[in-house]
């Protein structure tokens, strides 16, 4: 999870952040509105263009909209009901009375969490049961992390910056150290056993990216051609601070607050870069934007939520799209591209949901989450928690 800048400040730069960058809290004023924020986590091509993004996100299939229906987001029912096979119930705290967040649904019953104030933990959905990750958690509280088809990445705060461990997700392996990165933030991409990582380090108004190539065991190596690129979708970096309209990582690497932002701000198409590949997108405009990936954009038109990929194809509609005037409008985007959750948020503090739609770019379908519903993180959002159990959606369960 990501520091977010003071509120004051950031009503200040709200008029200007399309030209300059959002300034830094200090560390440890970020960990705890960090806290803060979990305690009350909210929504706060073609053919060569498939053969990139095959050779970049390797297992992970792009995910072509095959559904001819057009959805009423205005009529959309409940998640639950829609996909009731997605429904899992979790324990409402974890051992020890603690609360928890669900970061990650990571397939075959098993969650990535992160209790309050401890370290994160497996949690097996059928029974509860917990296992600790393989590594060293000095603080206890695991701050920043990446999933990627193979590994589980996170970076713990250290005296000199921040220490980089991998581990992989099906258990067959212990936790490596990557290397110690001096900077404040930190985003890593894996791509066929290849670690990359963004180290954003803050003066005043301005940030400053440097990539950085790890290997277990080795002091990581600055990457001179991609000085000044960010992190922010797998390998998939953009130029500069990222910008709205610049789809969130899966979990986030930028600050999401910053993100929201009234449809009435024109939002341009990112550019990517892959640093494991060297490739170059930039998605076709097909209608005012929210969000674009690499393979996948969202925008909004005449009442209307459409899709396409990113070469222009595969269009698809959803009608009935409304949101408040001055409404903060956001999406975020399941691991595959598949899903795409899109959410409407007051422009005024404390910011509330007005709408949140989960959209099946698959099937066409289309629903309503719950206001209390957490944004969509990694194939998992929350949606809602009671004394005796917590609810989650979970999208890897969704054939």
């Amino acid at each position: 999870m990501r520091s977010e800048v003071e509120h004051e400040l950031a009503r200040t730069l709200q008029a200007v952040f399309d030209a300059a960058p959002p300034p830094a809290p200090s560390v440890a004023d970020g960990i705890q509105r960090v806290r803060r924020r979990r305690r009350r986590r909210r929504v706060s091509g073609a053919a060569g263009l498939l053969a990139v993004v095959v050779a970049a996100f390797g297992a992970t299939a792009m995910i072509r909209p095959v559904g001819t229906g057009v959805a009423d987001l205005a009529e959309a029912p409940d998640a639950r009901q829609v996909w009731p096979e997605a429904v899992v119930t979790l324990p409402a705290v974890l051992s020890g009375d603690v609360e928890y967040t669900v970061q990650a649904a990571l397939g075959d019953d098993v969650f990535l969490v992160t209790p309050y104030g401890r370290a994160p933990v497996l949690l097996t959905g059928s029974t509860g049961a917990t296992r600790p990750l393989d590594g060293v958690f000095p603080g206890n509280e695991l701050t920043q992390f990446d999933i990627t088809p193979r590994y589980l990445l996170w970076s713990n705060v250290v005296k000199d910056g921040r220490d980089v461990y991998a581990q992989p997700r099906d258990g067959a392996g212990k936790a490596v150290h990557l290397g110690l990165i001096p900077a404040v933030d930190v985003a890593v991409a894996e791509v066929g056993g290849a670690f990359y990582a963004t180290g954003t380090t803050y003066h005043a108004t301005n940030q400053t990216h440097t990539l950085y190539r790890l290997s277990a065991g080795r002091a990581p190596v600055a990457v001179p051609s991609g000085a000044g690129y960010a992190l922010t979708t797998g390998p998939w970096a953009v130029a500069g601070t990222p910008q709205p309209g610049t789809a969130d990582r899966l979990p986030s690497v930028v600050r999401t607050r910053y993100l929201y932002r009234p449809l009435t701000v024109t939002r341009a198409a990112p550019s990517y870069w892959n640093v494991a590949t060297g490739a170059r997108v930039t998605p076709v405009n097909r209608a005012p934007i929210i969000s674009c990936t690499p393979t996948v954009c969202v925008g909004t038109a005449a009442g209307a939520l459409i899709s396409w990929d990113a070469d222009g194809s595969h269009e698809l509609r959803a009608t009935g799209f409304t949101t408040g005037r001055g409404d903060d409008v956001d999406a975020f985007f399941s691991s595959s591209g598949r899903f795409v959750q899109v959410v409407a948020m007051t422009a005024r503090e404390p910011a509330e949901p007005t709408s949140i739609r989960l959209w099946d770019r698959a099937t066409g379908q289309a629903a309503t989450e719950p206001s209390q519903a957490s944004r969509l993180a990694y194939d998992v959002a929350e949606l809602g928690t009671t004394v005796d159990h917590k609810t989650v959606l979970d999208l890897t369960r969704i054939s």
